[in-house]
């Protein structure tokens, strides 16, 4: 990669973080190079999306591309299927799991009776391998599940309107939006991409619901809570705590030939954020506010994992009459209206710097400074 750094380095300025060439740019560089192409229950166990689609082609008898070329289909049996969804609502995703449900090592069956392991399956797009949907977001996956699961709701109660109400891990509920008719996915927002990837449609001009989702089941399961550059909005990038960790970072950077601050490899520095409203704002966005109407920086709900929904009852008072109430769930869901947002210690907001070849944050080259769960990342020295 050193001409395509040497490329970056001598031809773009600054300014080229802002472009959307700059982010394609710093996604191929930082991408692992992959030389097999195999699937493994590490790359399902990445996104309960991917899981979720392994066991749809199985109980569908959909064909899986093999390693080398041609496909096969497998049979399916229940027992199998029911280890595949414990696996999957459990979030622990793994060969050591599949052999204690199973009882046995995990492996296909062909239609011919045979054992097939899951190491001689392709690693598609669809499982995060690189085909032609590697680069679709994975919001529009999550939009999509959670945007049939609200049109089976529909159906299911036979009216044209239901009611979402959100708990918290204490099983009190926080958020309850009636008159949810759809989902629709949030557009830019002032030439940025917003906060929030998608929102739920609420009929009679009623202000819809903004959700932020994130992949995976676990704190490393997606980037982060939020950058903090100009881009992450003025209350995040010049909060004095954000400028206090990137002084301290000071003492642990080098100078190179030209005198310029640069960010040595190889190395991460992280801090515990104290200031509840930044640890909210990386949250829920840069417009973050308690209570009032959401928008696209100052989201409703943020999401991980697949989404779920469970009927209630009925609401009689409604002002349109009755309407089928359901609890909305996902592996985690935490509401803006919460006053007791947690998503537990891994998730806790935390300042960490890293080495990117392309970025240039606070005028110090290599340094990319962002906002990450606490778990989210190896960091080599808490400052």
């Amino acid at each position: 990669m050193k001409e395509l750094d040497l490329l970056i380095e001598n031809y773009f300025t600054e300014s080229f973080e802002t472009s959307d060439l700059f982010r394609l740019v710093e996604q191929v560089m930082e991408e692992d190079v992959v030389t097999e192409k195999n699937l493994s229950f590490g790359d399902l166990a990445k996104s309960p999306t991917r899981m979720q689609t392994f066991i749809n082609k199985l109980k569908n008898n959909e064909p899986f591309e093999l390693v080398g070329g041609g496909s096969a289909t497998f049979v399916a049996d229940s027992t199998l299927l029911d280890a595949l969804e414990q696996m999957l609502q459990s979030g622990e995703i793994s060969h050591a799991a599949a052999q204690r449900l199973l009882g046995r090592k995990f492996y296909l069956v062909t239609p011919e009776g045979d054992p097939f392991p899951i190491g001689r399956l392709q690693k598609t797009g669809e499982f995060g391998g690189k085909g032609s949907d590697f680069y679709v977001k994975k919001e529009i996956a999550a939009r999509g599940q959670l945007e049939a699961a609200i049109n089976a709701a529909l159906k299911n109660a036979n009216t044209d309107a239901i009611t979402l109400r959100v708990k918290n891990g204490k099983e009190k509920v926080v958020a309850v939006y009636d008159d949810v008719i759809g989902v629709r996915g949030s557009s830019r927002f002032d030439c940025v991409d917003p906060k929030s990837d998608f929102e739920l449609i609420r009929k009679d001009g009623k202000p819809p619901v903004y959700i932020s989702h994130k992949d995976g089941t676990t704190p490393k399961g997606f980037g982060q809570w939020s950058g903090v550059s100009p881009k992450a909005g003025e209350n995040i990038h010049n909060h004095p705590e954000v400028k206090r960790f990137i002084k301290d970072l000071k003492p642990y950077l080098v100078r190179n030939k030209q005198g310029e601050l640069v960010y040595p490899k190889g190395i991460s520095y992280g801090r515990l954020i104290e200031d509840v409203e930044l640890k909210l704002m990386s949250i829920f966005g840069q417009d973050y506010t308690p209570s009032g109407d959401g928008g696209p920086n100052n989201v409703d709900l943020v999401a991980q994992g697949l989404f779920t929904i469970e009927t209630v009852g009925v609401d009689e008072e409604t002002d349109d009459g009755p309407e089928v109430v359901y609890d909305l769930s996902a592996h985690h869901l935490l509401a803006r209206l919460d006053p007791e947002v947690d998503f537990g210690k891994e998730y806790m907001p935390t300042l960490v710097s890293r080495y990117a070849t392309a970025r240039r944050n606070f005028g110090i080259k290599h340094l990319r400074a962002t906002i990450y769960p606490l778990g989210g990342r190896k960091i080599a020295k808490m400052i």
